[in-house]
This record gives C-alpha cells, structure tokens and sequence, in this order.
C-alpha cells in the first residue's frame, strides 16, 4: 500500500517511479492552481476597478470622492479581521502538531473580532461624518455594518489558503468581487444615492461571507489551541493595520485637504495606484505558505520582491503613456487631469506593493520588529500633508505619499531581510501544504492528516 503524499519512508508499491510520478502530479496540480488563481485574481481586480468606474459615472464627483473615502475607511476598520485571515493561513500551513484549525473553530474567533470591530466603528460614526464633511452618518453606518461578514469571510479565506486549496479560494475571491459590483450596478439602477450603493455593498459582502464558508467547509476534530493565536493576532494587526492605514490614508486626507471635485480627480488617479498594489497580489498569497515554513524566507521574499518591482516598472511606463486616455475613457473629460499624474500614482501603487510582500513576510513567520517604521511613515505623511493647508494639490498629495511608501518599504525591509524573526518562532512541520494536491477535493480532515474523498475530487495517493 501506498503513502500519502508527503509520506516520509518506504517505497511505494506502484514501482521505482512513483516518487517521480508524485512529484510531477504534485507540480501539475500547483501549475494548474497558480494559473487559475493568479487568473482569477486578476480578473478580482479588474472587477474592483469596475467598481470604481461604475461610482464614478453614477454619483457625483463629490459623492464618489465621499464613497473612495468612506471605502478607505472601511478597509482600515477591518485591519483585524484581515490580520485573522493570515494567523490562521500561517498555523495552517506550518502544520503545527498541537493546533487543528477548524471552521467549527474559526468562527467564533470572527465572530467576535467583527462584532468587536462594528461596535468600535458606531462609536466614531458623528466624527468620522463630519470630517468626511458628510450631511448625515448614515453613509458611514453601512460602512461600519460591513465589518461583522468581512471579518467572517475572512477567517474561511484563511483556512482555504493555509491548506493550499487555491481553487476554492479563487472561487471566493470572484464570488466577492462578482457580488460587489452587481450589487453597486443594482443600487445605481435602482436611483440610489450614496446610501444606497454602500447598503448595496453591505449586503453582498453578508452573500460573500456565506459562499466561503461553505467552500471551507471541512470535518475535522476539535481543535485545542485557539488560544495562542491571539499573541500574533495582536503584533500582525498592529502592523498591518499600519500598511493599510499608509495604503489608503492619501485618499482620506485628499478628501479632507482638497474637497470637492479634486478629490474626486484624486481618487481616480488611484485607481492606477491600486492596480498596481492589488495586480501582483496573487504571488504574494501564492508565495505566502512557503514564507511561513520555508527554512530561508528570506531567498522567497526576495524572489517574490523582485517580480513584483518588474511588474510595476511595466505598469508605470504603460501609464505615462496612456494614463490620461484611460482616465477620460473611464470616467469622462472632467478627469483629464488624472493623465499627468498616472505614472506617479503606478509608482506609489508598486511600493505599496513592495511593502504588502515584506508585510506578509513578518506576518507569516511572526515578526516583530516591522510595525515601527511604517507607522513613521503613516506619522510622516499625515503631518507634511496637514501642513500644506490650503495650497495642497493632488500632485503634492501624491509627492508626499511616494516618499512616504518609499521610506516604509526600506524600513520594514530591513529586519525581513536580516532574518530578524523572534527565537520562538515555530518550526515548520509536515511539507508544505500548498505544494500538495488539494486543488478540487475538500479539505483535509486536520491540518495534518489525510484527506476525504467525496464526489467533488480523488484522494492523492
């Protein structure tokens, strides 16, 4: 009788040639997987910028710069919900003996975090609103309500990436970019306003956190050690609650400093930006099991930095040359002032980039030392860009927010490539699970074990 794959001794029944037999399947499946997801997630993306021309062309362009910001916002909330999403991914596919991680277990743990989120966003409703100089709170409010279904989907998109089950993940991560933009489409429709298109939004991301719970479904043993993840939930939220506040500040802080229809212009403009952050994101979540038990994450990291550099010099000189048509195209002749700055914001996009990668890296091997230069950089960016006061314009907003992503990219880089990474960090256990063949079947039966058979796929052997 065979092993498993990942088996550690004996030779297989089915001849000499199994061991390579194995292998070959095992980089068929990971091949077939990369393409799909990286697909899948481009396609995600492109969805997303979808959206935001889908906003720009239905609302106002002081509502659509209220919307980006309100959004930024949003995103910023849920930092803790997504810093569960990697714990979880990280445990997982580290394999650690003592810790089974579980639907069945995973989602109180989200539970909580989400109620804990939405609760600590309504008590900032009437500031938030009046800083964003909106009329009401009740745009802001289908914002907050947001945070519960995100930080719940999130926890299920976790597991399905620890266990290396792309193709379920890139189902998720379509099905939620797909309910997204329907739901906008619907709302504008419909003669919504800005309310409207943000409840609209709320409703799907409830549809999307439902879908991946039932992809994540899997039968598995009650887990014992939930606590300890609540360490690292705390150090990783802390940092990538600082990536994504440097990430998304420019666009609140452009809001506020230039108002009305500039921000507007801003906001389009960073839409390049963040085509340039999010395009290249499926080599970091490809690469991130492989940072979380590979002996030497530092050759990974590197490799997974300099794609992603080749790919954003690429992006920036495609926009330098027709940044300004997109911009027309997209939104109409009110936008043509997005077209000088394009190349700009496809640079500050790529480093944002460049900083997500070195990001993960600590997130995943449970780093400590990252969180203090990107939040200098957070520091830095708010006060240069308050002092401008009423001479701030996009183009300086987005100067200051290139040297700003600049600063944070070398600082967290710093300790990621010396390999500062505490001494308790845990030891990798079986092989790594993204490289096994867990494409199309169910999960396995623990983070460790085998895996079921059903209808929906074959059992590796």
């Amino acid at each position: 009788m065979s092993e498993a794959v990942g088996g550690t001794g004996g030779r297989s029944a089915d001849g000499p040639d199994d061991g390579y037999t194995a292998v070959s399947r095992r980089a068929r499946d990971l091949a077939r997987s990369f393409g799909w997801f990286g697909s899948a997630n481009v396609l995600a993306n492109l969805l997303g910028y979808v959206a935001t021309i889908v906003l720009s062309r239905g609302l106002s362009p002081a509502e659509f710069g209220a919307a980006g910001a309100l959004l930024a916002v949003g995103m910023l909330a849920a930092v803790p919900a997504s810093t569960l999403q990697l714990v979880v991914a990280s445990r997982v596919a580290r394999a650690v003996v003592d810790t089974t991680i579980s639907v069945r277990q995973v989602s109180p743990t989200a539970l909580l975090i989400g109620a804990f989120l939405t609760l600590l966003a309504a008590i900032g409703l009437r500031p938030l609103s009046d800083y964003l100089h909106l009329a009401s709170s009740w745009p802001a409010l289908m914002v907050v309500l947001t945070l519960g279904p995100t930080a719940v989907g999130g926890a299920y998109q976790g597991l399905l990436l620890g266990h290396g089950a792309f193709n379920r993940l890139a189902v998720a991560i379509m099905v939620t970019a797909t309910s997204r933009v329907v739901a906008m489409v619907l709302a504008l429709s419909l003669g919504a306003g800005l309310t409207g298109v943000l409840a609209a939004i709320c409703a799907a991301s409830v549809l999307s956190a439902l879908v991946t719970a039932w992809l994540a479904r899997a039968r598995s043993e009650p887990a014992r050690a939930v606590a300890p993840m609540w360490r690292d939930l705390a150090h990783g939220s802390v940092l990538l609650t600082g990536f994504f506040v440097l990430s998304n500040l420019d666009i609140p802080l452009a809001r506020h400093q230039l108002g009305g229809s500039e921000s507007g212009l801003y906001v389009l403009g960073a839409i390049f930006a963040k085509a340039c952050l999010w395009g290249p994101q499926f080599l970091a979540v490809l690469a991130y099991p492989r940072l979380a038990r590979s002996s030497d994450p530092r050759r990974v990291l590197l490799v997974v930095m300099a794609m992603v550099a080749g790919l954003g010099l690429l992006a920036a000189a495609a926009a330098a040359v027709a940044g300004g048509w997109l911009a027309v195209a997209m939104s109409g002749p009110e936008y043509a002032g997005v077209g000088r700055l394009a190349a700009g914001f496809a640079v500050l996009g790529t480093l944002w980039a460049l900083l997500h990668v070195v990001v993960l890296s600590h997130i995943a091997n449970a780093g400590r030392l990252a969180s203090a230069g990107v939040w200098v950089a957070v520091a830095a960016e708010v006060a240069v860009i308050h002092r401008m006061g009423a001479s701030a314009t996009p183009g300086s907003i987005l100067a200051v927010a290139v040297g700003a992503a600049a600063g944070a990219v070398l600082l967290a880089s710093v300790p990621a490539l010396r390999g500062a990474w505490p001494p308790d960090r845990e030891a990798p256990g079986t092989p790594d699970l993204a490289e096994l063949a867990l494409p199309d079947g169910p999960l396995p039966a623990t983070a460790t074990g085998p895996r079921a058979p059903d209808a929906g796929g074959t059992t590796p052997r």
